[in-house]
């Protein structure tokens, strides 16, 4: 996923995430809890990059964010906005129609959301899966972008083959 933009003409859209996941010194106990409790020492943003990504909104003739979304932790937002607190975006989101749909997961929840560009609001969410484990404890599922395209009023959210199938 690493690369991945998007644009509306106005705004370019971007993924902040790891290039390469973090590994665990004891990645059996990490597993068995699911992926709770890993803590980097000395490096406490990295420890909190491992849990999230951020969906950053940049204007397309300055270079500079308008907005960002996602992070780690119970950050303010209320309603539909909580979902993007401790989510992974799975990829750049697709503009369309004036609002943009991005595939989320978070927990073990995958999620198609539909948000305002202008704030990066989420408009409503959709749940399309359910994971076995969580994103911390799949790296290689956290690299491949999960694509959306659309075409003749249909929608699709396209996973790379070399991510595992969701159960459902």
């Amino acid at each position: 996923m690493t690369g991945s933009l998007s644009s509306d003409g106005r705004l370019v859209y971007a993924v902040e995430d790891l290039p390469v996941a973090a590994f665990p010194r004891d990645y059996y106990a990490l597993a068995g809890r699911q992926g709770d409790g890993l803590r980097l020492a000395y490096a406490e943003g990295l420890t909190d990059a491992v849990y999230r990504s951020r969906l950053l909104a940049l204007d397309a003739k300055t270079g500079l964010a308008v907005w960002e979304r996602g992070g780690r932790g119970d950050l303010p937002g209320a309603g539909l906005d909580a979902l993007l607190n401790n989510a992974y975006f799975l990829g750049p989101p697709l503009p369309l129609d004036g609002k943009l749909y991005v595939a989320v997961q978070r927990d073990f929840d995958l999620r198609l959301l539909c948000l305002d560009p202008a704030t990066g609001s989420v408009v409503w969410a959709q749940r399309l899966a359910e994971f076995k484990s969580r994103l911390v404890l799949d790296g290689g599922r956290r690299l491949h972008a999960v694509r959306l395209t659309h075409a003749d009023g249909l929608l699709v959210c396209r996973r790379t083959p070399a991510a595992p199938s969701p159960s459902t």
